[in-house]
């Protein structure tokens, strides 16, 4: 078949050649039959055909496998938060009395360093607002007491001379202590010692029943030397039915008075836990307590910081309006010539009973405490209510 395409097309030898032995590779593999009609399509087809799936086979499998590697990164990417998560809850809770005391310590620790960030908050906005009204504020306000002063109605003015700076911001109460964990000892060093007097006195009792025994005088006159020491020993031994043998009755001794010492020891030591424990207990409760009169004391500290902005916002809108009524006031007085209330023009007198009004609102405004041992005052919410209400009555007018 190779020879007779290569008659009938004129192709190359090696070129039918290699269609040969392809054909023969095709036959050969696929188990073709004798009619290769009845398999549906032409051998060459089927060799081209398998010849691409076998070249693009492995490609899809190594895009496959490279996809399988991503997402498997992508999930461990994704599993590693979560079980840092489950590794943190995990964390055992501590259980000794001093470890309870410690964590509460620093629950309390980190409460107030949070509330004093509340508070330093809240400060900087109120200094902010400080700077904002000896800046800018206040040259207006001057300038509307010395317009209200040119024509003649500074009897009714609010003061006018050495103006005061802005209450003081009493962010916190005098009266409020900060919680103060004491410190707690586990009681080993204190249960050594005494446990070392209880051995002390139980080698006196010792010596002094082996000395009264053994016929030694109970208080010598020298130190005890070896041969003395032994019949001591001895006296001891034979107590117990053990004949005279001193290593016997110093074993005894020892033996004794260790046990003195390590009962006296676990004994202060059990008390001194009971002790803690009940501290801890007590710790935990003021601990959580005080915790919870801070959430309170730092929802005062944001309403503080909010009258603040509001404060801040109210007196610039005060600002704009009262520097435009100060200019059209000089105006008037100018284009008028005069300088005695009475003699105005109606609508300038209105403007300027519009800028006494403004002037003593935000007057005393700026003359009421904001906060007052740490808490915000009620009287400096309504102040800045009616304040608000009125600067924007005034902006309605305006543009009325």
């Amino acid at each position: 078949m190779a020879e007779d395409i290569r008659k009938e097309t004129g192709e190359p030898r090696e070129e039918v050649e290699a269609m040969e032995g392809a054909e023969k590779v095709v036959n050969e593999e696929a188990g073709a039959t004798e009619n290769p009609e009845e398999a549906g399509e032409p051998d060459s087809q089927k060799s081209v055909d398998e010849a691409a799936s076998e070249r693009e086979g492995p490609k899809v499998e190594e895009v496959t496998e490279e996809s399988n590697e991503d997402n498997a990164e992508s999930e461990e990417e994704e599993e590693k938060p979560e079980e840092a998560a489950a590794v943190q809850s995990a964390a055992p809770a501590p259980t000794l009395p001093e470890e309870r005391i410690q964590a509460a310590k620093e629950k309390v620790a980190e409460a107030n360093r949070e509330i004093q960030s509340y508070i330093d908050k809240a400060r900087k906005e109120f200094h902010q607002f400080e700077e904002y009204e000896k800046a800018e504020l206040q040259p207006v306000l001057e300038e509307s007491r010395e317009i209200l002063l040119k024509v003649g109605i500074e009897e009714e003015l609010p003061v006018v001379e050495g103006k005061a700076s802005l209450p003081e911001l009493e962010l916190e109460n005098p009266e409020e202590e900060r919680l103060e964990i004491p410190a707690v000892s586990s009681g080993k060093g204190g249960a050594f010692f005494w446990a070392l007097l209880g051995g002390i006195a139980t080698l006196a009792g010792w010596y002094a029943f082996a000395a009264e025994r053994a016929g030694l005088p109970l208080i010598p006159k020298h130190l005890p030397q070896m041969p003395q020491l032994e019949k001591l020993s001895a006296a001891i031994a034979d107590l117990f039915g053990q004949g005279t043998h001193a290593p016997v009755g110093a074993a005894i001794v020892i033996g004794s008075t260790l046990v003195v010492m390590w009962i006296i020891y676990i004994t202060l030591i059990a008390v001194r836990r009971s002790h803690n424990q009940r501290l801890a207990e007590e710790v935990e409760a003021q601990a959580s307590e005080y915790c919870k009169s801070l959430d309170e004391c730092k929802a005062k500290m944001e309403s503080v910081e909010e009258l603040v902005q509001t404060l801040d916002g109210t007196a610039r809108k005060y600002e704009v309006v009262l520097k435009e009524m100060n200019a059209g006031i000089n105006r008037a007085l100018y284009i008028e010539e005069v300088s005695d209330f009475d003699e105005l023009h109606e609508k300038t007198k209105e403007r300027i009973e519009h800028l006494k009004t403004l002037l003593e609102e935000i007057e005393k405004v700026l003359e009421t405490p904001i906060a007052r041992s740490g808490e915000l005052t009620p009287e400096s919410v309504e102040v800045l209510r009616e304040a608000k209400r009125m600067i924007n009555d005034e902006i309605l007018r305006l543009y009325s």
